[in-house]
């Protein structure tokens, strides 16, 4: 079965991630993007869409568009979690976790989540589909699924940026995730127990 966008982006919310649980939802809008973007740099699943620099990176208009076209089908749910936060805290986790999606109000810390997954609908339709892709369609989807999903957004943003420096040449936010710290995991040395 050939891919196109529409059937993409079914199998990519139908695939198992790093929880190992099919149809494991995506946090944020920005952290799609970047994993369809990354989907097509590293693999040889095609060229789905047309990325140009951005606010935030690398973009494609037309994800969107096609995520609200599922929508409309009844294929796809997106929920919006909101989060409100003092002002301390939003910077952090602006930058650690989620989307770049814009708070409420620019004086406002409250943040909007967009969270996607498929429809009860979508999941009949998703394994239909992902049972008519041969093994190898199935392990690139799965395999850029569970290693970018579970990132912190800002680790997920800095590998775009450090090795598609030109997606970032218009981001707003290039300078920060590049210099930031947050959201990194510190290397550990191995714990030696003496017994």
């Amino acid at each position: 079965m050939q891919l196109d966008r529409m059937k993409f982006l079914v199998a990519l919310l139908h695939a198992k991630g790093a929880s190992g649980r099919e149809d494991e939802p995506v946090n944020g809008t920005t952290r799609l993007v970047k994993i369809i973007f990354l989907a097509q740099r590293e693999t040889k699943l095609g060229r789905f869409y047309d990325f140009t620099p951005y606010d935030y990176g690398p973009y494609a208009s037309e994800i969107p568009d096609d995520v609200e076209a599922l929508r409309s089908a009844g294929l796809v749910d997106r929920f919006e979690k909101r989060l409100l936060l003092s002002y301390e805290e939003s910077d952090f986790y602006f930058f650690q976790r989620n989307s770049f999606e814009a708070p409420v109000a620019d004086h406002d810390p409250q943040m909007i989540l967009h969270i996607y997954q498929l429809s009860p609908k979508g999941k009949v339709a998703a394994s239909k589909l992902w049972e008519g892709l041969d093994v190898e369609t199935r392990r690139l989807i799965t395999e850029i699924k569970r290693k970018y999903n579970s990132l912190p957004l800002t680790d997920l943003l800095r590998l775009v940026y450090e090795h598609y420096p030109e997606g970032a040449a218009a981001s707003k936010i290039a300078d920060k995730i590049l210099t930031s710290r947050i959201g990194t995991r510190p290397h550990l040395s191995a714990v030696v127990r003496n017994e």
